[in-house]
C-alpha cells in the first residue's frame, strides 16, 4: 500500500548562525594563512543564518529524489517536505539516509513524522 508522507524538519537557525559566527571569529582571529578554513561543520555547510536550513532542505530532496520519491518542499518557519506515494518501507530508508546525510549538524535539527 502507497501512501503520502509528511515530514516536518526544525532547524535551529538561530542557535547554529550563533555557534558559526563564534567559529568564525576564532578562526579569523587565529589564521596564520588566508584563506581562513572554518571549523567543520561550518567550513562545508557555510556560516550565518539560514545556510543550515538550506543545507538541510538539499539534503532532503536529494535523498526523495535518489529513493525514486516524488517530492514537494515548502520552508516557511520549518522546512515541510511531501513525499508521494512512498511505502513506509520507503519512507523508513528516507528517514535513515536523510539522517546519515545531516549527521554533520544534527544537534541544531529536529525531524518530526
Amino acid at each position: 500500500m502507497t501512501r503520502n508522507h509528511y515530514v516536518e524538519i526544525h532547524v535551529d537557525e538561530d542557535g547554529y548562525a550563533e555557534a558559526s559566527a563564534e567559529a568564525y571569529s576564532l578562526a579569523e582571529s587565529s589564521a596564520t594563512a588566508y584563506p581562513v578554513v572554518y571549523p567543520e561543520p561550518f567550513n562545508s555547510v557555510g556560516c550565518g543564518w539560514g545556510t543550515a536550513g538550506k543545507f538541510v532542505e538539499r539534503c532532503a530532496q536529494d535523498t526523495a529524489t535518489a529513493l525514486g520519491l516524488d517530492w514537494e518542499c515548502s520552508n516557511n518557519v520549518e522546512i515541510q517536505l511531501t513525499l508521494y506515494c512512498g511505502t513506509p518501507a520507503q519512507y523508513a530508508r528516507f528517514r535513515r539516509q536523510l539522517a546519515e546525510k545531516i549527521q554533520v549538524i544534527a544537534t541544531w535539527v529536529t525531524i518530526k513524522p
